[in-house]
């Protein structure tokens, strides 16, 4: 073992327990060697003590019945861990005495006082939130009650509650007339935009479940995507029209037209409920061809209300929209201020690789709620620490929450955001 972890980069970090098995039972034949070879002692209370490096040793020792020692480093681990080790190593020893041909797949680890702990204690986590509601019908509550409050911001452009309500409204009846229904995927390719909010909450409203295109993609991933999602219709922006017609035979509407939009903008009667799809979000395809993930919009508001319950927005806060919306991540920043009466800003395309524009979208328009990809965050900070502290403070001060996930964080990085960062 040794000569393993010498050949590692790791050296002795890379294994920090061992296990023994004693072949022969040299406690057991010294104090026999006494009997053997009367004098004036008496060989008794023989033991052999074996120091190691780890941090763990699992000794087991032969004898008429067998001995399992542990022998552990206090300083890593405490007393109560050891003991848990020794009730899973006992429970398991017993199931494979009482049934020999016990298969290691079928063998269980925890005890039946753990399983109750796990299910009947930690895993009662069960809380009431609205299941029998959807997206779009938790943003017309908000809009309902405050239809003047400032909903999207983008640039030097905006949209109330109202505004966004009766555009999306507008377009969904469109989208109806053109055969979208509930569960039917409808692909969105475009930059980050109002147009992209418009449209995103439009299929919503209309029913249907988005399908996020990134313009970036190469046009044989577009493609798949829109033949696998099954997708009749991609809503696209003027100069991304060619390019979504290249990669898609079926219908394309672009969003700046003002001729696709129905002159109607109330509300429409729902048809999609809490269990049909709200969007479709393909992975990476590192693994082989891309795949779809379905999500419906119980799932969704399940984990954004979870989300304000532990961190909670105000009407005055304002969420940070910069992750592209080919990623789940995008999901909470496009859809937790419209359920509570806050509003989204939505970052400038390509912005999200200079931390320069983020600080400076933070301080235009008081992002208070964003979220870093680490290697990001890592950056932003660098730059932080490069900036007079006073500057950097007068333009992050409304900052309050940083989420970071993504990437495997490095520790130093962990706290330094403006507020309070949660990983």
């Amino acid at each position: 073992m040794y000569e393993i972890q010498a050949l590692t980069e790791q050296k002795q970090h890379l294994i920090n327990h061992i296990m023994v098995f004693e072949n022969y039972p040299v406690e057991e034949q010294v104090e026999q060697l006494g009997e053997v070879r009367p004098s004036a002692f008496d060989i008794t209370n023989v033991e052999v003590v074996e120091q190691t490096n780890y941090d763990l040793d699992l000794i087991v020792m032969p004898d008429e019945t067998f001995r399992i020692m542990f022998r552990y480093n206090a300083n890593v681990y405490d007393r109560s861990t050891i003991e848990r080790m020794q009730g899973h190593v006992l429970h398991v020893i017993g199931q494979i005495v009482n049934n020999p041909h016990i298969r290691v797949n079928e063998l269980e680890l925890v005890t039946p006082e753990e399983q109750a702990q796990i299910v009947q204690v930690w895993g009662d986590t069960a809380a009431a939130y609205p299941q029998d509601q959807t997206l779009s019908s938790l943003f017309e509550q908000q809009v309902a009650n405050m239809p003047e409050q400032v909903a999207v911001l983008c640039g030097e452009e905006s949209l109330t509650y109202r505004e966004l309500n009766e555009r999306a409204n507008r377009l969904a009846r469109t989208l109806r007339a053109e055969g979208v229904e509930p569960d039917q995927p409808v692909g969105i390719l475009l930059h980050r935009s109002l147009d992209m909010i418009v449209g995103i909450y439009a299929i919503l409203k209309a029913g249907g479940a988005y399908v996020p295109i990134d313009p970036e993609y190469p046009a044989d991933r577009i493609r798949f995507m829109l033949e696998d999602s099954g997708a009749k219709l991609v809503l696209t922006q003027s100069h991304l029209a060619e390019q979504a017609s290249l990669s898609f035979d079926g219908r394309v509407l672009v969003l700046d037209r003002e001729d696709i939009y129905h002159e109607d903008g109330s509300n429409l009667e729902p048809l999609a409920g809490p269990h049909h799809v709200a969007y479709v979000i393909y992975t990476s395809g590192s693994t082989g061809k891309p795949k779809g993930v379905m999500v419906e919009h119980h799932s969704v508001l399940n984990r954004i209300l979870w989300m304000h319950d532990r961190y909670g927005l105000s009407v005055e806060d304002t969420i940070l929209q910069k992750t592209a919306f080919t990623f789940d991540v995008s999901v909470w920043e496009l859809f937790w201020w419209s359920m509570v009466g806050s509003k989204v800003s939505l970052l400038s395309v390509g912005g999200e690789k200079n931390p320069e524009d983020i600080v400076d979208t933070i301080a235009r328009d008081g992002v208070s709620t964003m979220h870093f990809v680490p290697a990001m965050l890592h950056a932003f900070l660098d730059m932080w620490k490069q900036q007079p502290r006073d500057v950097m403070r007068a333009k992050l001060g409304t900052l309050r929450h940083v989420f970071a996930s993504g990437e495997a964080l490095p520790p130093q990085h962990v706290a330094g955001s403006s507020g309070s960062c949660r990983a």
